[in-house]
């Protein structure tokens, strides 16, 4: 389960690589004629490790600055990655510091904190989170 969807992991023959699969979205499924093994070393749970979300990416340390208190009440008060740590800033200010792989969903939950997360680090995400603020803002202007 994952954000209200169903999703499979499995390994696709054509791509050859690890897929997930939305349940709501397979519109046929069939028994092929060969058996499938299941690998005795893989783990589901050591696959997703470390990811944010079902994408993943790279490793990447992150770094956001927490700008209100009901956002640090709220956010503390969650598991948001098994790497989170909150840190006070000399000015009292707390800093989510985290490592992920994969950074296109944690932008998506970025953007849902509106201005009350500012992301310090990547440079990179920070670059994709302005951007899409700006596509955003000028959907309002007139």
């Amino acid at each position: 389960m994952y954000r209200g969807g169903l999703y499979l992991i499995g390994r696709s023959s054509v791509y050859r690589k690890i897929v997930y699969l939305a349940v709501e979205r397979i519109r046929k499924a069939g028994r092929l004629p060969e058996r499938f093994v299941y690998p005795a070393r893989y783990s589901p749970e050591k696959h997703t490790e470390g990811m944010f979300g079902i994408v993943e990416g790279p490793e990447t340390p992150v770094e956001l600055l927490l700008l209100n208190a009901d956002t640090v009440t709220l956010l503390s008060s969650r598991r948001l990655h098994p790497t989170q740590r909150f840190q006070p800033r000399a000015d009292g200010t707390p800093v989510l510091t985290m490592r992920v792989r994969g950074t296109s969903e944690l932008k998506n939950w970025i953007l849902s904190l509106g201005p009350y997360v500012k992301v310090l680090s990547p440079p990179e995400l920070r670059d994709e989170v302005r951007a899409a603020l700006r596509e955003a803002g000028a959907l309002y202007e007139a």
